[in-house]
């Protein structure tokens, strides 16, 4: 608000009321002809003229003034460049005008002007058509006719007519103050007594001054025009605007001066006002919001005219800046309401709701609607507009209404939201864009934010955002860019880290598999000191990439760590994982390993089949008779026994038996029975059943098997635990006699090299000669065992 538009200045008013300069005067025309043809036709014609204008009968002359335009028109035609052609044209313009042909008449004004000279007549005929321009408003067409007016003139008054009405008219053309200023200092620097525009001229000139912030040059101006010397109109208004220009310039005693003089001085009272409210604009210009409102309290009279509502004005805007928000509410409220404030209504009622929500922390949507709906259409490109709806937008977001704050964002024109509010909308919009699956829309927003405001503290969030809402868009290539360019950037060490597992995740679904472990791997190395649960995806991550690519080693050590940093998260994905590799690798001891920690907790039954019955089966092979029936009973199906390997039964049974456990033993050996059919391995499982039996003291069975066994025909080593077996069952049924004749024929046909069972059918064969009595026969077979065996031990 400047104090052009705050101050009433009358100095354009004073310009309007304009007397043409009087014409030349009609010279007489001399009667003894020269011999001249133009010199001729050209008097002819100006008799004409000056006969009709001479003639008191109205007909008679019209018709002398139609017969001087042919007369003159004529001397145009053939003698253009004549030295009375200025003259000429002139006088027939005024014969177009007297007919009633006024645009015939201005376009001989305007022939005059064209030629440019310095004339008398260019100097009325400039005038004449700058004064029809002027009251038509036409003042860029007024102003450059004025000053070739001046230019023209041949008397002091005329020049400084000319050179105060151009000053006038640019005054009023749009960029035009520079040439206005300089044609009021062409007045001023006329210093004769009789220049009637000086003082309006100092008024005009200390105004424009002003505007351009030029106060030190425009205060001289203004306190020579409300000097005594200065007409009641010009010294009110210059007196008016020396005080506000003073008191913008700290000079607080001149501007009181000059108050004062508006105050007091009988004349002066349409000013009275207008002292007041500019004390009051210069004080706002200054920012002493403090004052302004001092001198409103001085008297709030609410009053009816437009000055009142401006005052009003002044006041709510500085309880505004001075945070005095419900003070300020009212005041923009009343000016809503002035009978004379409909020029400051609209920004009343925007300021109001600022200075509600910044006093209460909140908005009233219904205010907020209210504007909208009352100024929207007639002001729909104004920023204030524009920043009501973001308003409308922010709260109703907050509120938890996204599709309706989506509708308020769509309406918003960025370009018209200030720049220290933009960031937010544009952030903001695409936040809830994005949260009703308007995708195309939030991405629209989130690149604008981003290219506008690279060094704004959200843009790593907004990069995170737009990461993922072109990942939901199905723009994976572009997804990775924004999660780098977030890596790249200078954002928060949680945002970035989850930028790595985001893009691992889709470059690992498109089995970029490289490419993803080089994202973890950053990650492991740039943050050490992460949380363990972000270490340890990371690390089961890599793990499980260096899986699919076949580097099972180097991803062991990962996979433990994964488990080791989480083991609430990973103890079973990573133990599935570990277990696995070792099994790849055939690291036996590593895989039962796993398996058992897989049992303690509790996901055992997660282990692929294939891997358990490996490990089982290489635990057998070691005698970790232990492991192997833990592990092979895991694999093994009793309700469904033929889907389990016979293999699986038989080792599974010895195991058991091994172990102390017949009774399970003797299930899974009848399992083993049941499938097999090749005689030598079908003898194996008799065997151990038949010692199942024994276990159980089920002496009898363990014949019956024998007997069974013996059927087959075994060969070699088979034949001999057979045998062994039927001896073992008749020592259970106390018959050492029988026991006696088996274990003979084990020790005859027993291999000597067979360091297992061979040792075994002699100490078995000297328990039954002691049993019989024949103890010299045993201590020879004891003896012979020590001799051929001598590291062998009996079984307890």
């Amino acid at each position: 608000m400047t104090i052009r538009l705050l101050l009433c200045l009358a100095a354009a008013g004073t310009a309007v009321a304009q007397e043409e300069p009087a014409p030349p005067k009609a010279e007489p025309v001399n009667p003894a002809l020269e011999g001249n043809a133009g010199q001729d036709w050209y008097e002819r014609g100006k008799n004409l003229y000056d006969s009709a204008k001479a003639t008191a009968n109205e007909g008679q002359r019209k018709e002398i003034y139609g017969r001087a335009v042919e007369v003159l028109s004529g001397y145009l035609g053939q003698f253009a460049n004549h030295p009375n052609a200025d003259a000429a044209s002139w006088y027939l313009g005024e014969s177009h005008a007297a007919l009633g042909k006024e645009e015939s008449a201005r376009k001989c004004y305007r022939e005059i002007v064209k030629r440019g000279g310095k004339s008398p007549f260019t100097m009325v005929a400039a005038n004449r058509l700058a004064v029809e321009h002027y009251k038509k408003k036409e003042f860029a067409q007024a102003a450059p006719l004025y000053e070739l007016m001046a230019e023209a003139a041949s008397t002091p008054g005329d020049r400084l007519k000319g050179r105060y009405f151009a000053a006038v008219a640019y005054d009023h053309v749009k960029d035009g103050n520079a040439k206005a200023a300089a044609n009021y200092r062409e007045v001023l620097a006329d210093k004769s007594k009789d220049n009637s525009f000086r003082t309006a001229s100092q008024l005009a000139l200390g105004r424009i001054l002003t505007n351009d912030g030029k106060l030190e040059e425009a205060l001289p101006y203004l306190e020579e025009a409300a000097g005594a010397g200065s007409a009641a109109e010009v010294r009110g208004p210059a007196a008016l605007q020396a005080a506000a220009v003073a008191a913008k310039l700290g000079k607080e005693d001149v501007s009181a001066k000059y108050l004062e003089l508006v105050l007091k001085t009988p004349g002066m009272e349409g000013s009275r006002e207008n002292a007041r409210f500019a004390l009051m604009a210069a004080h706002f210009d200054r920012k002493d919001f403090a004052k302004v409102l001092e001198i409103y309290k001085a008297d709030p009279a609410a009053g009816t005219s437009e000055q009142d509502a401006r005052r009003l004005m002044l006041a709510a805007r500085s309880s505004y800046e001075l945070k005095q928000y419900e003070e300020a509410a009212r005041l923009f409220n009343e000016v809503e309401k002035h009978p004379a404030g409909g020029a400051w209504a609209y920004e009343a009622s925007y300021l109001r709701l600022l200075s509600a929500y910044r006093g209460k922390g909140s908005h009233d949507m219904a205010e907020v609607d209210a504007f909208l709906n009352r100024y929207q259409k007639d002001h729909a490109e104004d920023p204030k507009i524009h920043t009501a709806l973001l308003i409308k937008a922010e709260a109703l977001l907050e509120a938890k209404k996204p599709e309706e704050a989506a509708k308020a964002y769509r309406a918003i024109n960025a370009e018209l939201v200030s720049g220290e509010n933009r960031a937010g909308m544009l952030y903001n919009r695409a936040r809830c864009l994005k949260e009703i699956g308007d995708l195309k829309g939030a991405l629209k927003s989130f690149d604008d934010f981003i290219a506008g405001f690279p060094k704004e503290k959200r843009l790593p969030q907004a990069l995170f955002s737009r990461a993922l809402t072109h990942q939901a868009a199905g723009n994976t290539a572009k997804a990775v860019a924004d999660f780098d360019a977030l890596i790249a950037s200078e954002g928060p060490d949680e945002l970035k880290a989850t930028a790595y597992f985001e893009s691992g995740e889709i470059l690992a679904k498109e089995e970029k598999l490289p490419e993803m472990i080089v994202r973890y791997r950053g990650f492991l190395e740039k943050f050490p000191k992460a949380s363990s649960e972000r270490r340890a995806l990371a690390s089961y991550r890599v793990a499980w990439a260096l899986v699919k690519s076949e580097q099972v080693k180097e991803a062991l050590p990962l996979a433990e760590l994964s488990r080791e940093l989480d083991p609430k998260t990973y103890a079973k994905p990573a133990g599935l994982m570990i277990a696995a590799g070792h099994y790849s690798l055939q690291d036996a001891k590593a895989t039962g390993d796993e398996i058992d920690r897989a049992i303690k907790e509790g996901y055992d039954a997660e282990l692929p089949p294939a891997l358990v019955t490996w490990a089982g089966t290489q635990a057998f092979q070691a005698k970790g008779y232990e492991r192997a029936a833990t592990y092979l009973q895991m694999v093994a199906d009793p309700k469904q026994a033929a889907s389990t390997p016979k293999a699986v039964w038989r080792m599974l049974g010895k195991a058991q038996l091994e172990t102390g456990n017949p009774e399970p033993a003797l299930a899974s050996l009848d399992h083993a029975l049941a499938a097999e059919e090749h005689p030598t391995l079908k003898t194996e499982i008799m065997v151990e059943k038949g010692k199942a039996l024994l276990a159980l003291k089920r002496a009898d069975e363990a014949l019956a098997i024998a007997g069974e066994a013996q059927d087959l025909r075994p060969q070699g080593r088979a034949n001999m635990e057979v045998r062994l077996l039927l001896g073992d069952a008749y020592m259970l049924k106390k018959d050492p006699a029988k026991a006696n004749e088996a274990y003979v024929v084990a020790v005859t046909f027993a291999d000597p090299n067979d360091r297992e069972l061979t040792p075994l059918a002699y100490h078995h064969l000297a328990r039954s000669l002691e049993a019989v009595g024949k103890t010299a026969d045993a201590e020879k077979y004891r003896k012979e065992l020590k001799e051929k065996f001598p590291e062998w031990k009996a079984p307890e």
